[in-house]
């Protein structure tokens, strides 16, 4: 009948399961409180430490020259001849955040690491920073032009969890720290000491482990890594992801203090409450597409939703953006609760708003392509599932597609063909499942 409550930023879990709820803060219990008696807003006070008058502090900036101007810019992916981005245009004013939303693979990620030179060839289009053409091929020309990089995934891309703070934060900074073959190490320690104290980043010393600190301080040693070179546009691609709610208050009051001292950011994050709290412009792109433009003032969720998935016209009651709308994955909206058609491989499945049965897979596969796939399209007569190696099928993009008899939803609950895993409405034993299951 009680839930310590330390860090987590699963508001509605804990309120819909505790009685009583207790908050840490440092290592020291903050108070006990009953459910009934509080409420969000209280328990973050006592996580932080303060009373939070707004959560997405967004201070309005003069802004100022377009420091990255993006027209008509077309990329395929390396390994493809088909495009992925299509005909994208936007710009970023300095003192200006940008955000761009969308779904998953609507390729947010992949535009800001094309920026970077890491991703994709470019089919058409160009790109200005700071008025001069930018066409860089990997992240060192990009620095060194003033265009840096927070990617999403912080432990794979963003550090070396095994070595220290300081050597972390000056790894994109060496070329400025050298003196002649050797690395300046006063110089460095300077520097760095400079940015912990600045982003208020806890650690025992600057040799501590970087994957020993807590999320949201190993967040801050990636943002600076990525200050310490001093970038005119920052690119942040979900920069809260995985820190608690003190940690995301510092980034937003960074960024403010960033576009106050004239740099432009472009944010991508998943959260539309984010994207509306701070960003100053909304772009949502509907796979590879620009879905919709939108300012802070008049920018709501309903909006945000229909432009990611290419409705924004119909949502709309108008025909504005309706040329986005990608005719080769929804075919439109059906009665009686049909959400319309998906295609995979070029097999056409219904899709319904119904509930659906979902085949949930336990254990490793043996086959890593199988890990993209499994579940089962409501209203289609040929179910969609992972096949181990050896198995018959056609072999499309890289992923086994079989065209089966509904007869083998049963049979992957029995652990045959599909896998062994649970057939259910989607409220299955979570503990008989595998923690990387794909619905």
């Amino acid at each position: 009948d009680h839930v310590g409550y330390d860090r987590s930023t699963y508001y509605d879990e804990v309120f819909a399961v505790a009685d009583r709820i207790t908050v840490l803060r440092d290592g020291t219990a903050q108070g006990t409180l009953e459910k009934v008696a509080t409420d969000p807003g209280e328990i973050i006070r006592r996580m932080v430490g303060r009373q939070i008058e707004d959560y997405y502090p967004r201070r309005r900036t003069e802004r100022g020259d377009v420091l990255l101007a993006v027209r008509g810019l077309t990329v395929a992916p390396p390994r493809s001849g088909g495009v992925q981005l299509h005909d994208l245009g936007f710009e970023v004013r300095a003192g200006e955040v940008l955000g761009i939303g969308g779904l998953m693979g609507a390729g947010r990620s992949e535009l800001l690491m094309h920026l970077l030179g890491l991703w994709g060839a470019r089919r058409a289009g160009t790109v200005q920073l700071d008025g001069e053409d930018l066409a860089v091929r990997n992240p060192r020309e990009a620095l060194a032009r003033g265009l840096a990089l927070v990617t999403e995934d912080r432990k794979r891309y963003g550090l070396i969890p095994e070595q220290g703070v300081a050597f972390n934060v000056s790894l994109s900074s060496l070329p400025t720290l050298r003196r002649g073959a050797l690395i300046d190490r006063n110089d460095e320690v300077r520097r760095v000491q400079a940015v912990v104290d600045d982003l208020h980043i806890k650690a025992r010393d600057l040799e501590q482990a970087t994957g020993t600190l807590s999320g949201g301080n190993q967040q801050k040693v990636v943002l600076g890594k990525v200050l310490l070179t001093k970038p005119k546009v920052l690119l942040l691609d979900e920069p809260t992801r995985g820190i608690d709610v003190g940690a995301k208050l510092e980034v937003y009051e960074l960024i403010n203090r960033l576009t106050a001292a004239g740099q432009a950011i472009v944010l991508v994050s998943s959260e539309l409450g984010e994207l509306m709290g701070m960003a100053d412009r909304i772009v949502m792109l509907c796979e590879g597409r620009i879905g919709g433009v939108f300012a802070r003032a008049e920018a709501t969720q309903e909006q945000l939703l229909a432009a990611a998935m290419g409705r924004l016209g119909r949502a709309a009651g108008g025909t504005a953006h309706e040329s986005h709308r990608n005719p080769r994955t929804l075919d439109g909206d059906r009665p009686g609760g049909d959400l319309g058609v998906l295609r995979v491989a070029g097999t056409r499945f219904p899709l319904s708003a119904q509930p659906v049965a979902v085949v949930r897979r336990a254990g490793r596969h043996r086959n890593p392509r199988a890990r993209h796939a499994g579940g089962v399209v409501a209203g289609a007569d040929r179910p969609v599932c992972g096949q181990r190696r050896g198995s018959r099928g056609r072999r499309r993009g890289g992923a086994r597609v079989l065209a089966r008899r509904a007869g083998a939803v049963r049979a992957a609950a029995r652990g045959r063909r599909c896998g062994a895993g649970v057939v259910g409405d989607g409220r299955a034993d979570r503990h008989r499942a595998h923690p990387s299951v794909h619905h």
